[in-house]
């Protein structure tokens, strides 16, 4: 089992995912504009990365940015 961690940001304009490994190397970044709707937008993100990496792989996710408590 890969242990990873998963860290988002919302902001006013964009929604960003990076995708960690153990010893912090970056397996994988996304950024995507949201155009006012960052429910959507971080929903596809996670879609996604859940197509490429078992969710039982990523042991912490946080979350940050002006619309993070979302």
């Amino acid at each position: 089992m890969e242990k990873l961690f998963l860290g988002i940001d919302v902001g006013s304009i964009s929604v960003k995912a990076a995708l960690l490994d153990e010893q912090c190397g970056v397996i994988e970044t996304v950024y995507r504009r949201m155009y006012g709707k960052p429910l959507p937008v971080l929903l596809e993100i996670l879609r996604e990365i859940h197509e490429k990496y078992p969710a039982k792989d990523i042991l912490y996710c946080g979350a940050t940015g002006t619309a993070g408590e979302l």
